[in-house]
């Protein structure tokens, strides 16, 4: 009998087990939950951020449109050394023109900056053509040597901006184009992606990756969204078994003054950022539920003491009194049981008298 635990002891283990189990139960659905809401501030934080990247590229990439028009607008096609001087100051005041040029009616270069590609025949290319119907860029393309002799493999990538110029009649004389270097663009991208925390890549249509190296294989499924042209966000689960967030924008370039640029962008939030960002949540939820079992038990001690104790306290009298002790039934007022559990000991003492 006296190895059974006291009822005390039984009720406050008893609240501990089932309270435990209780946390246990808990803290998966809160846990998914927290994990879900994390996921998605996640994958919100991921695609404003891509948009910020976009909305930055957009306005530097738009300057440059409006500086082609200006040059477009400013020269007078038929005195060459005018427009000769214009395209010299373009490549000269910014690094991010590789090349910029008149083209004629015929489809002829007649001005290039230093004197570069003069007399070329690009009658026959799609920018050309375009151009001459209004403003159009041009897809991602190796531009010609920058001097007549040398190796044209040794030109650079480039996109071409092309605008017509209209002469005083009204009338379309040709063309300005500017070659856009395609490693500012990537490097400008790749910088300020850094500072958002990204990992960005460049796509053109056919799929090829302009910048970011090769996607990673758990990726490659990501590449069918572009096709929706609206920004969504999409997780993958990394070799590592992490979660890596990607942003998928269909325009590098979105402004509304300008052509569109046929490239797409792609970012990735790195699942080692997602684990730090995650990791303070579980000890957050451990001790809050860790809170809720002491002030449960502490609680059930209470109430314990109160109504148990006394009953407790009457059975050690029931026992004195069964071996003949000499003792007065104490009286409880805590519950019902204990006030008839007293007021019965005392008859029964007075019985045995």
């Amino acid at each position: 009998m006296y190895h059974a635990p006291k009822l005390v002891i039984s009720i406050i283990g008893m609240a501990f087990v089932f309270g435990l189990l209780g946390i246990v139960g808990l803290w998966m659905p809160i846990a998914n939950h927290g994990r879900t809401v994390d996921t998605q501030l996640q994958a919100d934080h991921a695609l404003r951020s891509t948009q910020a990247l976009q909305m930055a590229v957009s306005q530097s990439v738009e300057r440059e449109w409006d500086s082609i028009n200006a040059v477009a607008g400013a020269i007078n096609p038929t005195d060459r050394q005018d427009v000769q001087s214009f395209a010299d100051a373009v490549v000269k005041a910014s690094r991010r023109v590789a090349w910029a040029g008149y083209v004629d009616r015929g489809g002829i270069v007649r001005v290039g900056s230093q004197r570069a590609n003069e007399g070329d025949d690009v009658g026959s290319a799609r920018w050309f053509r375009e151009g001459l119907k209004g403003g159009y860029i041009d897809n991602v393309s190796t531009s010609v040597a920058a001097r007549r002799g040398e190796d044209p493999q040794n030109g650079e990538r480039v996109i071409k901006m092309v605008t017509p110029v209209v002469g005083r009649a009204g009338d379309v004389m040709g063309v300005f184009v500017y070659a856009l270097r395609v490693d500012w663009l990537t490097d400008y991208v790749r910088r300020t992606a850094n500072q958002l925390g990204l990992d960005a890549y460049i796509l053109d249509r056919s799929g090829n990756v302009l910048l970011g190296g090769a996607m990673p294989d758990e990726s490659l499924s990501l590449m069918t969204y572009l096709s929706l042209n609206t920004p969504s966000v999409r997780g993958v689960e990394s070799r590592d078994g992490l979660q890596d967030i990607y942003a998928i924008v269909p325009r590098l370039v979105d402004a509304a003054q300008m052509p569109p640029v046929d490239l797409q962008l792609v970012t990735r939030v790195p699942a080692q950022l997602n684990v730090q960002l995650t990791r303070g949540m579980p000890f957050s939820l451990w001790l809050s539920l860790g809170c809720f079992l002491a002030i449960m038990v502490s609680a059930v001690a209470i109430f314990a003491n109160h109504f148990i104790r006394p009953i407790q306290r009457l059975a050690d009298i029931a026992d004195d009194i069964a071996e003949g002790r000499e003792v007065y039934p104490e009286e409880f007022h805590s519950s019902r049981e204990s006030v008839t559990l007293s007021q019965a000991l005392a008859r029964i003492q007075n019985r045995m008298r």
